[in-house]
Formats: structure tokens, sequence, C-alpha cells
């Protein structure tokens, strides 16, 4: 059901655009006062659509494979912005509540969380504050309808990175996403490297000497998790949280069955070894430099 509402509110998203986009040509044309004219959403949605955030139909979206915390508590806030953050490419776990977002930041690793300040029991600003004394370090974005200098002093010094008042443009908050996407100790843009061996995240493709090796998303999505973890010991859970949105159950084989296809892909590059499996506790990426 989860995923039918999804598709349903992308499309929706996509008339959107698509009437944007038109009105946004015409007016080119020569059609006069439509750029005064705001495109919104629900009324109580949090957000509009702006003309002037259009030229010519092209949008900026560079769907990278970023991995976003999206915590909101309004359904009618969170789906939207959600379905559009799916729909230009990033992975992202929407939650409603400050406990369920409280585990998430506990057992998974993020590029970016985007935090709704006013959170029923645990707020956005205690989970901004908890998070940074756990010395994690990847941007925070505060979504709020606070807007005096006090609040923006207040959230950022709770350890946000940028503050973001509603009711807010789309387009801002995706820009926004993709500056603070380049501050990220986690995210690195399309390339990531570890000794000789090349991973571009946007191609799909792994590459070391001059062999280059096609990878299916959840492959890339695995090499990913091992590059950016290299010598630590990943088990099975920490790898199941990291490949499958946090409320789905995949199969109990299949951690196991993904290790063993990207090792199969791996090997085309002489690099299958790469990963060790450690007995009874899970696998760990050893560069040959280290063994």
């Amino acid at each position: 059901m989860r995923n039918k509402q999804h598709i349903f509110i992308i499309r929706i998203l996509e008339t959107i655009f698509c009437q944007a986009a038109d009105a946004a040509r015409k007016e080119k044309e020569g059609n006069t006062g439509y750029k005064d004219k705001v495109i919104q959403g629900n009324g109580d949605s949090g957000f509009k659509f702006l003309s002037s955030s259009f030229q010519d139909g092209n949008l900026d979206f560079y769907g990278q494979k970023m991995k976003i915390l999206l915590v909101e508590d309004d359904p009618k806030q969170l789906e939207p912005i959600q379905a559009a953050l799916l729909q230009v490419g990033y992975l992202v776990d929407g939650v409603d509540d400050g406990y369920t977002a409280q585990w998430l930041m506990s057992e998974k690793d993020y590029d970016l969380l985007i935090l709704d300040w006013m959170l029923p029991k645990v707020s956005g600003l205690n989970l901004c504050r908890q998070y940074r004394q756990t010395g994690k370090t990847a941007p925070v974005l505060i979504l709020t309808a606070k807007d005096t200098s006090i609040d923006k002093v207040t959230g950022l010094d709770a350890g946000a990175d940028d503050y973001l008042v509603k009711p807010f443009d789309l387009i801002e908050l995706l820009a926004r996403i993709r500056a603070l996407s380049r501050r990220s100790p986690l995210w690195q843009g399309d390339l990531l490297r570890v000794a000789d061996l090349s991973l571009y995240l946007t191609k799909l493709i792994v590459e070391r000497g001059k062999t280059q090796v096609q990878l299916s998303t959840r492959e890339c999505q695995l090499l990913e998790y091992f590059l950016r973890h290299p010598h630590q010991v990943l088990t099975r859970d920490r790898i199941e949280q990291y490949l499958w949105e946090w409320d789905t159950e995949p199969e109990s084989n299949a951690v196991t069955a993904a290790v063993r296809r990207l090792r199969q892909r791996l090997q085309l590059v002489d690099a299958a070894d790469w990963i060790e499996t450690v007995y009874g506790m899970g696998y760990r990426l050893s560069p040959p430099d280290d063994k």
C-alpha cells in the first residue's frame, strides 16, 4: 500500500512539474502576468512550487544515491517530500516520530538528516543534539515554521548545518540538499576509491586497472557500503539495514546471496578476495595492502 501511495504521489508531482514547465515556456514566449503566480500543493502541505524555479522545463536534479533520513510527523508533508526525493534518485527512510528516528540514527549510516523541529515525544532539535553527541558528522537540515533569528540560532547551536522555514519552495529544498551533500564526510560525489579499486556511483561501474564491470543497483549499494567502511566487520544485520528499507523484510539468506553475487562481479576485476568472511560475525573489506 505504501509503495502504491508513493507512485500515486510521484504521478501528481510529475503532472505539477510538467504544468509548471509548460507555463514557464509560455511566459518566455511572451505571455505576461504569470511570473507572480504560485503553484501550490495542498494548502497545508508545508511547501510550494514557484514558477521561477523552472527554466524551460529543465530541472536541476542530479539524482545522486545519497542516503537520507527524513523525519516529519505530518503525513501531508512527509509523503510528498519523500516522494519527490525518491523521484530524483535519493535513497530515503521517511518516518513520522522521534523514537523511530532515534533507532534508525543509531543503527544506520546516513549522508544527510532532514528533521522537523516540532516532533511529538522527541523533538527534531533533541534528535540533532543526540546525533552530534554520538560523534556523527553527517549534515543536518532542520525544517520548521519557527522563523525568528533566535530560533535559527538555537537550531544551528544544536548542531544543525542548515535551517529551512516552512512553507518552502521544493526546488530550494533540493538545492540545499545538494549543497549540504558536498559537505558530507560520507558522501564523496560520484566516485569512491579504496586502494586501486574505483566505484562510479551514478554509472554503477566498478573499475580496477583497465577493467570495468557493470553492477546491478543492489551490488553497487553493497560495494559502496564496504568501501565506506574498510577494515570494519559489518554484521549481516547492519548490511541488511543498509540495503533494504527499514520497514521491509528480505529473505533470511538475502545478505549471503548479495555478498556472493558481489564477489562474482569483483572476480572480473580480480578483487573477489577483498571481501572476507568473518565467521560468526559478518564480512570485512580488506584491500590487498592490508593482508
